[in-house]
């Protein structure tokens, strides 16, 4: 299809918020909640391991507890070179993956309150492979809907968007500056009326203090002239 999505290429969940402050005890209860929510949707998200390592040297998955999320994110933390303070204005990290064959990984920043709105918080899912064995059942139009709103609830983001470069290429994405993806959630209201792609309705429904935006029934499906369209209606204030 002219113009369409590169299935070929692999998609991503990324949630963005800006300058908020928190405690490496709240971003660890966020966390734990965000990877309980995905591991229900799918056993793909059941076990985590550290990045870098295979499934065999890795060893026992990572535990996902209050406790030990919260020393991982500590040792994600930005540290000053000299005196190995942590710097808080930046946060903590964290990053792994689910070592399967068709792989899926995660990373996070969160606790940060960057000056500027170019340093965002975040947590981005990489997603298998579309036609992997795991990315048959996870981009079905259901389960990512559920990976979506998953996220959303763990982490209340300002945005929340299923993507890939194609996408965020043609959108010119800028940092800081939402994406509109074939799923999209955005904190707040939005001028329902205006949207629309070839005459028919842009499905918008409520969810945690804004709204999902669902370009079409198949998120697979769409034109990114068209998303590129319903974006310049939607973003202009966003």
């Amino acid at each position: 299809m002219s113009g369409g999505i590169e299935v070929a290429e692999r998609f991503l969940v990324g949630s963005y918020w800006g300058s908020r402050p928190e405690t490496v005890g709240d971003c660890a209860s966020r966390l734990s909640s965000c990877l309980r929510g995905l591991a229900a949707v799918d056993e793909a998200f059941s076990s985590w391991f550290a990045k870098g390592k295979s499934k065999k040297s890795a060893g026992v998955p990572a535990a996902i507890d209050q406790t030990s999320l919260e020393r991982l994110l500590a040792r994600g933390a930005n540290r000053n070179g000299g005196d190995d303070e942590e710097i808080p204005e930046l946060g903590f990290n964290a990053a792994l993956w689910n070592a399967r064959r068709d792989s899926a990984s995660w990373s996070t920043t969160c606790g940060a309150k960057p000056a500027s709105r170019t340093l965002m918080n975040s947590f981005v899912l990489n997603l298998p492979a579309v036609g992997s064995e795991d990315g048959i059942r996870l981009h079905r139009p259901a389960v990512l809907r559920e990976i979506l709103q998953v996220i959303v609830e763990a982490w209340r983001p300002d945005w929340a968007s299923l993507t890939n470069y194609a996408i965020s290429s043609a959108q010119s994405a800028t940092p800081g500056r939402p994406i509109l993806g074939p799923l999209t959630y955005l904190r707040g209201p939005v001028d329902e009326p205006l949207m629309t792609v070839a005459g028919k309705k842009v499905s918008v429904e409520d969810m945690v203090e804004g709204v999902f935006i669902a370009v079409a029934e198949d998120p697979l499906s769409v034109d990114i002239p068209d998303l590129v369209h319903v974006a310049a209606q939607v973003l202009t204030n966003a």
